[in-house]
């Protein structure tokens, strides 16, 4: 156990997949890297899932030549606009596959808290994230704070997406200090829709905007490429002085 007067959590989401042997989550991805490196190239992959996800992953493991079959729920069809680029890249179809008959199994059926959220006291939603206002603090534990992908607005219910978790940033580092010096908080409206993009694995890719469907084209790749790069750049270390030469 661990003492604290303020808490806040960003613990990411993970995905659920059944337990049997050669059935991976997408998350965490270092596993799912492990696994496919250690299959030959031609090997069977099955991808479960109907969302972004499931289309994109499905696109890279093909264009990397595993021999992919997308399986997901016929209730949520939105693989099904990108059926045409699915058959073209050699991806079969198969809403009612069960069971591992193939080499790996991947689970990309959308994000969840981490399990123990449930079991913490803490109000949560319909997929284990922390309930929150919009100042981003429990609903019902004024010291604990949630942002990211465990935790929602309450009544404000949107996908887990990384764009909502950095657009948080900003109120939750001013919130937190101003939970401290007992300064009355912010509150946060988050945009009603994100972008995204999704790549072919082939050097083109698709915006995906409020419905709405542009692509694929090698300029958005660009564009994601761009994006991606700028955004992990930020995430590495600056270069240590240890690294320049001693006097």
């Amino acid at each position: 156990p661990l003492a604290y007067d303020w808490l806040s959590l960003n613990l990411g989401a993970g995905v659920k997949a059944p337990v049997y042997h050669g059935c991976l989550p997408i998350k965490p991805l270092e596993p799912v890297l492990a696994a496919l490196a250690a299959l030959p190239i031609g090997a069977a992959v099955r991808v479960v899932g109907s969302g972004p996800a499931a289309v994109e992953v499905s696109l890279a493991l093909a264009a990397r030549g595993f021999a992919v079959s997308l399986s997901g729920d016929p209730e949520r069809t939105f693989w099904q606009g990108f059926r045409g680029a699915l058959n073209s890249a050699g991806v079969e179809l198969d809403e009612a596959a069960q069971g591992c008959d193939v080499a790996l199994e991947l689970h990309c059926t959308g994000s969840w808290g981490p399990e123990w959220l449930a079991q913490s006291g803490l109000a949560t939603d319909g997929r284990g994230r922390v309930l929150t206002g919009a100042d981003l603090r429990s609903v019902n534990d004024s010291a604990v704070f949630a942002s990211g992908d465990c935790g929602v607005i309450d009544g404000q219910s949107r996908p887990p997406s990384g764009v909502w978790a950095v657009r948080a940033a900003p109120v939750l580092a001013a919130n937190l200090q101003r939970a401290v010096s007992r300064r009355p908080l912010q509150r946060w409206r988050p945009q009603p829709h994100a972008l995204q993009l999704l790549g072919d694995g082939r050097g083109r890719a698709w915006a995906l905007w409020a419905g709405r469907q542009l692509g694929p084209s090698r300029r958005i790749w660009r564009w994601k490429q761009h994006l991606d790069e700028r955004f992990m750049a930020m995430l590495r270390p600056p270069q240590m002085a240890s690294d320049q030469p001693m006097a």
